[in-house]
């Protein structure tokens, strides 16, 4: 990601999260950041009973799309600055495919999101999230911050 420097992030905190995203608890629905390369980042999610998107007592697969843009967010704004999060959006869905499964709560999700272009101000991602080896969603969107005034 031209213009800045790389410097990973290890997270496994809920406000290391919290300086990066503009999420707070619930939405907050990352757990953890396994592996982050300048271009590429791996993430759990463990669904916690709280999570306000739970129908029935279970997580959408087509959730999968906000865990995919919070993934996203933390290898995109991975850069500790001090200043407050920039609000981004999914701007633009490429492609996205879901396959139907039952996911429980406590299931550790894996996020695995990946660069393809653009800037700090649009992004193009493609990503995967997976259950037990088993992925249920996956898609290429482009990810936009929106002006401070909003």
């Amino acid at each position: 990601m031209a213009g800045r420097g790389y410097n990973p992030l290890m997270l496994d905190d809920k406000a290391a999260f919290k300086r990066i995203l503009p999420h707070r608890q619930p939405m907050l629905m990352l757990t953890s950041v396994i592996q982050q390369a300048e271009k590429s980042i791996h993430c759990t999610s463990v669904i916690a009973p709280e999570n306000p998107l739970l129908l029935n007592n279970c997580f959408p697969v087509a959730a999968g799309l906000e865990l995919l843009a919070q993934a996203s967010g933390i290898m995109l704004g991975g850069q500790e600055t001090g200043e407050e999060p920039r609000v981004g959006v999914i701007a633009r869905i490429k492609s996205l495919q879901f396959v139907g499964m039952t996911i429980p709560v406590g299931a550790e999700l894996h996020i695995h999101a990946r660069f393809l272009g653009g800037n700090m101000d649009a992004a193009m991602i493609e990503g995967d999230v997976i259950m037990k080896n088993q992925t249920f969603c996956s898609g290429t969107l482009m990810l936009a911050t929106l002006p401070d005034l909003f």
